[in-house]
Parts: C-alpha cells; sequence; structure tokens
C-alpha cells in the first residue's frame, strides 16, 4: 500500500523544512560571524569542527546549551561537535555562536570583515 499524504501533510511538511532552514541558517550565519566554519546544508544538524570535542561539549552544557559530541557521529573526520538544529529557534543561534566563539577564544569578526 503506498502512503500518499493529503494536502494538509504535505503543507505541514513544507513549513517543517521552512522552519529547520532557518533556524540552520541562522546558526550558520551566527558562527560565521566569528568566522567559525560550520557545516550544514541540509537536514536538522550543524556540524562545527573543533580542536576538541569533550571539553568543549561540557563547557557548553554549563552554559544551558546542549549539543553533541561528534566522535559517535564520524567516521573519518576530526574532532567537532554535532548541533542539532530541531528545536533550536533562530534567537539562539547567536548566543550559541556567541558560546562557541568565546570557549574557542575567538572575536566576533567585524562587518567590515
Amino acid at each position: 500500500v503506498a502512503l500518499e499524504p493529503d494536502a494538509a501533510s504535505r503543507r505541514r511538511v513544507r513549513e517543517a523544512a521552512r522552519a529547520y532552514a532557518a533556524r540552520r541558517k541562522a546558526l550558520l550565519d551566527a558562527l560565521a560571524a566569528h568566522g567559525i566554519e560550520a557545516h550544514g546544508a541540509s537536514g536538522l544538524n550543524v556540524w562545527i569542527p573543533v580542536p576538541e570535542e569533550t571539553a568543549l561539549v561540557q563547557s557548553l552544557a554549563q552554559a544551558g546549551f546542549a549539543v553533541s559530541a561528534g566522535e559517535r557521529f564520524r567516521l573519518r573526520s576530526g574532532p567537532a561537535i554535532r548541533v542539532t538544529i530541531a528545536r533550536r529557534p533562530p534567537s539562539q543561534a547567536r548566543p550559541l555562536a556567541d558560546a562557541i566563539a568565546a570557549r574557542l577564544g575567538i572575536a566576533e569578526r567585524s562587518a567590515a570583515v
């Protein structure tokens, strides 16, 4: 039996996709303002390469931000953290990026850079 979603279901899926894209973009943009490399073209996660995972994950947790160490999600890449954007509103992007940058010792880049 093939599943044929109705129009309302298709609309909800499109709305969710737009919301996730906005959340992902907000975080990627906030990280980019600090010059922090991050990846996340689609899906529910943003991947942020970092020098060391565990201490950063713990420090962010103490500051109230839940992120995951990337070790269990990677095969060959270096250390990284994985940030799930599914329930993280765009308003949290800047504070999270600021917290990551502070813990990595990175100052925000000026708008002119």
